[in-house]
C-alpha cells in the first residue's frame, strides 16, 4: 500500500486466520498506531492491544520484533513487542476457534478485499 493509502486505513491486517464473521484470528494495525491481537470466538472477541502510537508509519517507520502467542493450556495471550511482553486471559478459546480449516491463513492481507492481490500471499 501507498503512504496515504496507510493513513487512510482503519485496520491494516498484518496476518489473519478468520472471515466475516468466522472463528479465527487475526493481528493488526490499527488507524492509531497501535498493534491489536484478536481472537475472534463463540461469544465475542478476545483482544490484547498495545498503546498507540507504538508502530509508526511514513519517514518515522521502523522495524519492530512481534511476537503473538495464545498458549491452550494457561488460556492466556502474549504479545511480545520488541522484548516488551503484555498478556490477558483468554478464557473459552477451544481448537475448534483456531484450527479453522475452511479458512486460509493470510498475510498483508484485508478480510474485506480492499488490499491489492499482489499485496497479500495465503497460505493453507
Amino acid at each position: 500500500m501507498d503512504e496515504s493509502t496507510q493513513k487512510n486505513a482503519a485496520t491494516q491486517t498484518i496476518v489473519h486466520k478468520k472471515g466475516m464473521g468466522a472463528a479465527g484470528f487475526a493481528l493488526e494495525l490499527q488507524a492509531d498506531q497501535s498493534l491489536n491481537f484478536v481472537i475472534r470466538k463463540n461469544g465475542g472477541n478476545v483482544n490484547l492491544k498495545t498503546e498507540a502510537g507504538l508502530i509508526t508509519t511514513g519517514e518515522e517507520a521502523k522495524w519492530h520484533h512481534v511476537k503473538a502467542v495464545y498458549d491452550r493450556r494457561a488460556q492466556t495471550m502474549t504479545m511480545t513487542v520488541d522484548q516488551t511482553e503484555k498478556s490477558v486471559a483468554a478464557a473459552g478459546v477451544t481448537a475448534a476457534t483456531l484450527n479453522n480449516t475452511a479458512i486460509n491463513l493470510n498475510l498483508g492481507h484485508s478480510v474485506n478485499g480492499t488490499t491489492a492481490d499482489t499485496e497479500k500471499a495465503s497460505f493453507l
